[in-house]
């Protein structure tokens, strides 16, 4: 008889603790490492042969584990482990982009519509809009986000600094006539409220833009995402760089708003080309395997990563702090 993992369970191994991330139920269940030892042994030996091996005067104890595996219904029992293949963790998307952030002002040398073209010629999913105007009225604003619809954009999420015609009649309006908005802050607010009729998905905010979590990495250190694409591009690349694209307000190109680093200006380039360069595309290969701090860690494919990050000898990388 052999114990072997549904195929959407997989193990981790890390340097104090190991998990089996069970991809169904978007879980991770802690083990300790003699256990991850086990259970990788487990699919090509007998579970009387491990049992030997590893608890030969304790088979009470290596019963507990057997169990404990049943029990959580995260594998089975099999005379014939080899009629059943594994999940395979390749991962392959066919967006040139995958998050696009723009940031645009009154004053910004680019033509946000032109930016938000060209993000969905990169057939780019997500796409988040900054926009830090002045007194822009905000039916005027709206006029200008209706670019959006029918574009390839799965979600917008949109930032837009407070100003007086801002009322809550009219941010309904501009979150209804925008079918793929997917979030709507309003930053710098008299007041934090809710805007009616938005389902919960467009806020009023008292708070400045920089207190929000996505300009501090604070924010981000204890968030896990677990599923099995974050998973499997974990493997190969790093989730929070991988595919993403970022204009500041002066139009410079960068992997994301928090680094210093630009490839070039937006009026300048072809923003197509500039993604395709090995320099631009460095981070997205720097997966948590190659970030020193993260790679020992056994939750390192599901850990959220806004970090900075630099280079070092070895073509690993270290946060930069």
């Amino acid at each position: 008889m052999y114990l072997k993992l549904f195929a959407h369970n997989k193990l981790v191994r890390g340097k104090d603790k190991s998990c089996i991330y069970d991809l169904h139920n978007n879980d991770v269940v802690l083990i300790p490492n003699i256990f991850y030892d086990i259970l990788n042994d487990l699919p090509e030996h007998s579970i009387e042969a491990i049992q030997k091996q590893y608890a030969p005067d304790e088979p009470e104890v290596f019963d507990q584990y057997v169990q404990f595996i049943l029990n959580k219904n995260l594998g089975f029992t099999t005379h014939e482990p080899r009629l059943f293949g594994e999940l395979d963790t390749s991962w392959e998307q066919p967006h040139h982009i995958q998050n696009g952030i723009v940031e645009h002002r009154v004053d910004s040398p680019f033509e946000l519509s032109r930016v938000i073209l060209k993000l969905d010629e990169l057939l780019c999913r997500q796409i988040e809009l900054r926009i830090l105007p002045g007194e822009q009225p905000i039916d005027e604003l709206t006029a200008q986000l209706t670019l959006l619809n029918g574009k390839v954009f799965r979600n917008v999420t949109l930032f837009l600094k407070y100003n007086a015609s801002m009322t809550a009649e009219k941010v309904a309006t501009l979150y209804n006539e925008i079918p793929n908005l997917g979030f709507v802050l309003l930053f710098n607010s008299p007041e934090t409220r809710e805007v009616p009729g938005c389902n919960g998905k467009a806020l009023f905010s008292s708070r400045p833009i920089e207190d929000f979590p996505f300009e501090s990495e604070a924010g981000f250190k204890e968030k896990y995402i677990v599923n099995i694409t974050y998973f499997m591009e974990a493997l190969q690349f790093n989730p929070y760089y991988n595919r993403k694209v970022a204009i500041d307000h002066l139009g410079n190109i960068k992997n994301d708003l928090m680094l210093q680093p630009s490839f070039g200006n937006i009026n300048d380039l072809d923003l197509k080309e500039v993604i395709a360069t090995p320099e631009f595309r460095e981070l997205w290969y720097a997966s948590p395997d190659k970030i020193i701090g993260v790679r020992d860690s056994a939750l390192r494919y599901c850990r959220h990563l806004p970090y900075a990050l630099r280079k070092v000898e070895d073509g690993n990388y270290e946060i930069v702090v």
